[in-house]
């Protein structure tokens, strides 16, 4: 068996944390504390990047530490949109816990003012569910958890911009030190004549 290049042991080493951390957001949602945080489709994204390192490790075994750049590069690809997805995910899932604690108090409130408005004669005919998702219906107590904007999205978006910021970083430190390997190999190749000689 050939020896692994750091490349290879790079992109192992990749595809063992990225596995690690879904098999962390598996465990999270199936414990104790994973009814406390919000994480909706987190277990799909999840047993997806486990999958697809486990496939990148299965392909590194059966190439015999030698595989295809191509194949890889995809498979790592696939893994920064998964572990993107993941890490919005978890930040959506502590803002959207953390607003529920500090807005519980004021539901048990807005369900009593919702009831009085209901028995009202100013109330039109509208049910308590209807106002769950807007309060701009009618003229009613409004609802201390209405969003007026997509907390996933933007969790998402930020996500997958800091993942885009960390492989650039790691491309600009890889190209350095490519560089550096280059031109040592350089000049050693201009000194070896001079030292025969």
């Amino acid at each position: 068996m050939p020896k692994p290049t750091r490349t290879t042991v790079a992109v192992a080493i990749a595809f063992v944390v990225v596995a690690a951390y879904g098999a962390c957001v598996v465990a999270l949602d199936a414990s104790m504390y994973g009814a406390l945080i919000v994480m909706p489709h987190a277990i799909g994204a999840a047993i997806t990047a486990i999958v697809i390192a486990a496939l990148g490790l299965m392909h590194l075994v059966w190439t015999r530490l030698v595989p295809s750049p191509t194949f890889c590069l995809v498979l790592l690809i696939l893994e920064v949109v998964c572990a993107s997805v993941l890490l919005g995910l978890a930040v959506n899932g502590v803002a959207k816990t953390t607003s529920a604690i500090e807005t519980a108090p004021a539901l048990t409130t807005y369900q009593h003012r919702m009831e009085t408005f209901f028995a009202s004669d100013k109330a039109p005919q509208f049910n308590y569910t209807d106002s769950l998702w807007s309060s701009n219906a009618f003229h009613g107590p409004s609802n201390p958890m209405y969003r007026n904007y997509d907390d996933a999205a933007v969790a998402i978006a930020s996500g997958v911009a800091l993942f885009c910021l960390l492989l650039l970083a790691a491309r600009v430190w890889v190209v350095r030190r490519a560089k550096k390997y280059q031109d040592a190999l350089r000049d050693a190749t201009v000194q070896s004549p001079v030292d025969n000689a």
